[in-house]
């Protein structure tokens, strides 16, 4: 995940990448991690690895469409950002 330049300290960037990882942790086991990346409009950039065996069950993880577009709404809440390859803006559709 690339952050905009609204993101200027890695606190903050680690931060978002915490509150982002706890959306899987409940049942899976997850890593994240943030580095600087100074690139157009992103100076951090970070990394989610997810177990996508579940703890509890042993199931593995299913990232469908739907999946992965509640993933982005979850990431917007946290961020305040959209995931525009994911979904669209309200105005935009």
């Amino acid at each position: 995940m690339s952050f905009d330049n609204n993101v200027q300290d890695a606190d903050t960037a680690c931060d978002y990448m915490y509150r982002i990882a706890i959306y899987f942790a409940e049942d899976y086991q997850v890593v994240y991690a943030v580095h600087k990346e100074d690139q157009g409009n992103s100076k951090y950039h970070g990394h989610i690895m997810v177990n996508t065996v579940n703890f509890k069950n042993g199931k593995l993880y299913h990232s469908g469409r739907k999946e992965l577009g509640d993933l982005a709404m979850y990431i917007h809440k946290v961020t305040g950002n959209y995931c525009k390859p994911i979904i669209k803006k309200p105005d935009e559709e």
